[in-house]
């Protein structure tokens, strides 16, 4: 478990030295689009093979802190590669199709959206690699949970809606059915960006890359639902 730990470790300060890059990629990007031009995103994708691939069987034996933490770090990475790799193609198709009013305008506030992710990616690896993960979900997660805690039929099986409520099947056969109104980002997101959802966290968390909204098991089977004042997401 020690060796799978300094894997993490060593994986996370891989990514910490190429967000520097990948922000001045993007800041290219931004002056780029300020001439009219289109300059492209893509380059070198983050390290996660080795969460990937281990994070369940190193899930157990991690804090619910350092879990969160985890599980945010790579989400935000995947998500960031997606959109620079995938903006040029975007970004053509929706100025010959008219989709956005000003796509210049609203792609740079996406680039500007996507730098300021990447700091908040860079501050939860530096302090993951402190030993102080912050808590990334502070009124959405159990507190206080040990390892023994963490039950293999709690990850999700499948994610579905109603027009009122968000209910996740579990792989122990048990349904978590809740008020979908107690997720605003959900609440407010287009169907295509509910179904848009992927399992996290080594099973036992849900991201929904649209909207960036995080659930977790643990969270849902507590019955707690966002933090007041949680911002919605514009779709």
């Amino acid at each position: 478990m020690c060796r799978l730990k300094q894997m993490i470790r060593h994986e996370l300060t891989s990514n910490r030295a190429y967000i520097p890059q990948k922000q001045d990629i993007l800041q290219q990007m931004q002056a780029a689009l300020r001439r009219g031009n289109i300059l492209s995103g893509e380059s070198i994708s983050a390290v996660r093979t080795g969460y990937t691939h281990h994070v369940a069987e190193l899930y157990p034996y991690l804090s619910v802190l350092e879990r969160n933490c985890l599980h945010v770090i790579y989400e935000r990475l995947s998500v960031a590669d997606r959109r620079m790799d995938a903006f040029e193609s975007d970004l053509i198709r929706a100025t010959t199709e008219g989709v956005v009013k000003d796509p210049f305008d609203a792609y740079t506030q996406r680039l500007q959206e996507l730098h300021e992710s990447y700091s908040f990616v860079g501050s939860l690896i530096d302090g993951y690699l402190r030993g102080t993960p912050q808590d990334v979900f502070p009124n959405s997660w159990r507190r206080g949970m040990f390892p023994s805690d963490v039950k293999p039929g709690e990850r999700v099986k499948n994610v579905h809606f109603t027009e009122d409520t968000l209910s996740v099947d579990l792989v122990d056969g048990r349904t978590i059915t809740v008020p979908l109104a107690w997720y605003p980002r959900l609440l407010h997101a287009r169907p295509e960006q509910r179904t848009n959802w992927s399992v996290a966290g080594g099973g036992y968390g849900i991201h929904w890359p649209d909207v960036d909204e995080d659930l977790s098991t643990e969270g849902l089977l507590r019955g707690a639902p966002a933090p007041y004042g949680a911002e919605l997401t514009k779709v």
